[in-house]
């Protein structure tokens, strides 16, 4: 007897003495008529003996027609894995909007649509398994489909509410479906869990974050907005490091969720992180001069703060190559040209040992800066300039009225002379 002639009594029955998963996959793989005549056992097995694996894998990449067959077999939507995470979880954290709202229409979270009433919304086709379908193998597609339908309308017209079903449920890290989705920036699917009110807005993790700090840290300007718009979360709120989700937009360089928090009025602008550091200061050093220009244009910050090494924004910016940020800070006639850190370093020794002809240049134009003053090793930005080989800055110095080219010892720079004899040719 050939494998398409079994009856499906008979397919059934051998596919009963299979126990492990793959296998049953294989049989069913053997032709069309085996593949509907025992996927649904399939899934059942998996419910059964796989604790509901298949419906999670299916909710975390976003696999819809998988979903809808696992849960028709009864897979549970309330099971976890190892970390701790349910369909919703993974759903949630892979942006999967349509998985989210079939778990909680099956939930009777959320009503469905008249559409999905109508079967519209699950699969109209079979799996693409082969080119061309015989009789008897319509046949058994359209009692599948017809199934798959009946399944539809049973989620959408659900009334009672599963009382397992945890709309808050956390992972191994304390993570919420919705901080989870937050982390993603997925609009849509914190868009639908922020409708329903058993949601907990400004849960926090093991870290102390909440979805609002996750959605500043990726740079998600509409999940924050949404997220600010409930008046529920606290825009302020800081992690268990001390990090508030403004740092984060700052350190990650956000500009437009930096732009959305400082709107709110309510965040701290002058706080500092462990290492004395302002926003500012993350700001530049992490070479965010959008970010940083937006800070300063506040008004609202010291600029000329210290952290715990002495550093001053300019100091920064000129150390970092920030140029647009030296400028704007020059401007507000309000900094300390002549800041030095715990080394004696001048934001013109930096930049002129760094080679930073732009910055260097921006510096000495400024009436209040001090061009010969030395650091703790006693040496002067003209001998930083020199001793690092940098023939323009050397040159732009030497032209400057009031530099002392005598300050400096001649036997510790050995290409002095050559530096000297550029500068003239040119």
């Amino acid at each position: 007897m050939r494998m398409t002639d079994l009856p499906t009594e008979l397919s059934i029955l051998i596919a009963t003495f299979l126990q492990k998963e793959r296998d049953i996959n294989n049989l069913t793989q053997v032709n069309k008529k085996l593949y509907y005549d025992l996927n649904w056992y399939l899934y059942k097995h998996n419910y059964l003996h796989g604790n509901s694996s298949a419906l999670r894998w299916a909710a975390k990449y976003g696999e819809k027609s998988t979903a809808v067959m696992s849960m028709r077999e009864r897979a549970s939507i309330t099971s976890i894995d190892k970390y701790n995470m349910t369909p919703l979880s993974w759903a949630a954290a892979g942006g999967h909007i349509a998985i989210v709202e079939l778990l909680l229409k099956s939930a009777g979270v959320i009503c469905a649509d008249d559409e999905a009433a109508n079967g519209n919304s699950i699969i109209e086709k079979p799996p693409p398994i082969g080119d061309s379908f015989t009789s008897l193998n319509m046949e058994y597609y359209h009692d599948t489909k017809q199934l798959w339908k009946k399944l539809a309308c049973k989620l959408s017209t659900a009334t009672r509410r599963v009382p397992e079903f945890n709309l808050n449920c956390r992972d191994h890290l304390n993570q919420t479906p919705l901080s989870l989705a937050a982390a993603g920036g997925h609009y849509a699917v914190v868009a639908v869990l922020l409708n329903i009110a058993e949601v907990e807005i400004d849960s926090r993790d093991d870290n102390g974050r909440t979805p609002l700090w996750r959605a500043a840290s990726v740079g998600s300007v509409q999940v924050a907005k949404l997220l600010l718009e409930t008046g529920k979360v606290d825009p302020d709120c800081r992690d268990s490091y001390n990090e508030t989700p403004l740092q984060q937009a700052v350190i990650y360089g956000h500009e437009e969720v930096v732009r959305l928090l400082l709107k709110t009025g309510v965040v701290d602008l002058h706080g500092r992180d462990r290492f004395g550091r302002t926003l500012l200061h993350l700001a530049i050093i992490q070479r965010h001069e959008a970010v940083a220009n937006v800070l300063i244009e506040t008004k609202n910050f010291d600029l000329n703060s210290k952290d715990h090494w002495g550093q001053t924004p300019l100091r920064l910016a000129a150390a970092h190559r920030c140029g647009a940020t030296v400028r704007l800070l020059l401007d507000t006639d309000s900094v300390d040209v002549n800041c030095a850190d715990y080394q004696g370093r001048t934001p013109l020794s930096l930049a002129a040992g760094n080679g930073y002809e732009t910055i260097t240049r921006l510096l000495i134009e400024k009436d209040e800066t001090e061009l010969n003053s030395k650091d703790r090793l006693d040496q002067t930005s003209l001998w930083w300039a020199a001793t690092q080989g940098h023939a323009s800055i050397v040159k732009l110095l030497l032209e400057t009225p009031g530099i002392d080219s005598e300050c400096i010892d001649i036997d510790e720079i050995w290409d002095l002379d050559t530096l000297k004899a550029n500068s003239l040719e040119d």
